[in-house]
């Protein structure tokens, strides 16, 4: 187990994990009470196992995430702490794992405690790599007393940070220039994945922090928000010293030019994920950048990403997300198509085939939505580059055009999963959707299993039909919203 940071298939530990800690409290009190109980009675290496599944969850490592939705800390769901209490045994098993205690969580609360929750957790540990996270804000509002005793939690946080595998960093601005000075002489050798999310840092210390945690050998996954951007060479310098050959992904959560990322992509032979919001693209990449290994995509914006789309070659594309802010200043039609005429000539230039499709549509005040470009986006999803399209998500204003287009037999035969946040519709139209695309409806390729759609409407009562769908085999799922704006009110009798 040491050594190693994911046990091999615990789905029935898992199952007995759950019902232990969280389904039988006689099973818990009996083993706190009784050394003979029937839970001691169990394999040491399983009791191992239940206890990772307590301490660390389901899984360690964040799940894969939008940039804007960069995990920024990784908070430990069970304090091993409370296990060494239970009965020697269980205390044994536990000061005996370091892997237990490997995964150290410190926030602004409760400063006076960190520094000797943090020396006893680093003194289980070991020598094993660590997950650390910093959590740390509005330390200029604590009383002396709280501001000394972080500050020396602090100190002692980071003179471990050559020691962490994963690293978790999201300080408060005016903590930038003592983390810097406080870096440690040693290079971070273990590390493997990060994500730092440092609004107000200067572009200073923010190059001084990621050549510091970009010198990992072993690096995978880089993950940044709140890097300024907007002026000098900051998105360069920031992504030039990422270890092109170990790293698979990159997530970027503020705006960047793509024309600045170019050089750096262009040498990441093994970049499976990226995540970006792009600014701008001045123009066409010629001949377009391929990125052989790339399986997931992440792009947002608040204008078009036609040239964006149109520089790439992803041969092995199988997830994209596109997220499309309202830009405020040019809210009008014009703005509404996000460059679907792009995207089919990326995927007909990369032969990949997308597995999985999101799209964002959002922004604004309540009741002033953008517009959605539907009858663009329905001749992309129409076009047989799609047909290997099992999921589909929809956020945005969407109504009876998508319904009515995602109806037909020849869109999306192979879709499984459907999603459709936000849709001023008619009652029926999502019902007759679900009906022709249930198992037996029509299609060759497999049958919907997963319907799930947020109508939007002056009251549930226009929604009779639609709200009360039940289909055998298909998983539907139904809300309703209530307008906002009397604005809404208008474009809905529309």
């Amino acid at each position: 187990m040491e050594g190693t940071e994911t046990p091999v298939d615990n789905t029935g530990v898992h199952s007995m994990y759950t019902t232990f800690f969280y389904h039988d409290a006689d099973l818990w009190s009996s083993a706190h009470q009784d050394k003979t109980s029937l839970i001691n009675k169990l394999p040491i290496e399983l009791l191992v196992e239940i206890f990772w599944l307590y301490v660390h969850g389901a899984d360690i490592c964040p799940i894969a995430s939008h940039a804007f939705k960069i995990p920024t800390s990784r908070q430990s769901s069970g304090d091993p702490v409370h296990l060494s209490h239970v009965c020697s045994l269980w205390r044994a098993i536990s000061f005996s794992s370091p892997h237990l205690w490997s995964t150290i969580y410190i926030n602004t609360s409760r400063t006076k405690r960190h520094f000797e929750r943090l020396s006893h957790h680093l003194h289980h540990a070991g020598t094993s790599p660590l997950t650390l996270t910093l959590d740390i804000k509005g330390l200029r509002r604590a009383n002396s007393f709280e501001r000394v005793a972080m500050e020396k939690t602090l100190q002692y946080a980071s003179a471990q940070l050559h020691r962490c595998r994963r690293l978790y960093l999201s300080p408060s601005w005016e903590l930038q220039g003592w983390l810097v000075r406080n870096l440690p002489s040693i290079p971070p050798v273990h590390l493997e994945e990060f994500s730092a999310h440092i609004p107000g840092f200067s572009s200073a210390n923010t190059l001084k922090l990621s050549s510091y945690l970009h010198s990992s050998p072993k690096l995978r996954s880089a993950k940044w928000k709140g890097v300024h951007a907007a002026f000098g060479r900051t998105t360069e310098l920031l992504v030039d010293d990422i270890p092109r050959e170990s790293v698979h992904t990159v997530e970027l959560g503020d705006f960047h030019a793509f024309d600045d990322l170019v050089p750096f992509l262009a040498g990441c032979e093994h970049l499976e994920r990226v995540g970006c919001y792009i600014s701008q693209s001045s123009g066409l990449q010629e001949p377009p950048l391929r990125l052989e290994h790339l399986k997931s995509l992440s792009l947002s914006t608040m204008g078009d990403l036609t040239n964006t789309l149109g520089s790439l070659a992803l041969s092995s594309l199988t997830e994209l997300t596109l997220d499309h802010f309202w830009d405020m200043g040019h809210a009008g039609l014009g703005h509404a198509d996000i460059g679907w005429d792009a995207l089919l000539g990326m995927v007909e230039r990369s032969g990949c085939k997308i597995h999985s499709l999101t799209y964002r549509r959002n922004g604004g005040n309540s009741g002033d939505d953008p517009h959605v470009s539907e009858d663009a986006m329905l001749r992309t999803l129409e076009s047989p580059l799609f047909n290997d399209l099992k999921q589909l998500s929809l956020e945005g204003r969407f109504g009876n055009t998508t319904l009515c287009g995602l109806t037909t037999h020849s869109v999306l035969p192979g879709l499984k999963s459907l999603e459709i946040k936000g849709c001023w519709s008619t009652d029926g139209f999502w019902s007759d959707l679900v009906m022709c695309r249930r198992s037996g409806g029509g299609y060759n390729h497999g049958a919907l299993e997963s319907a799930k759609i947020l109508l939007r409407g002056p009251s549930q009562s226009n929604f009779c039909r639609d709200m009360m769908l039940v289909v055998p085999g298909v998983d539907v799922h139904v809300e309703w919203k209530e307008f906002e704006d009397k604005s809404d009110w208008v474009l809905y009798d529309r």
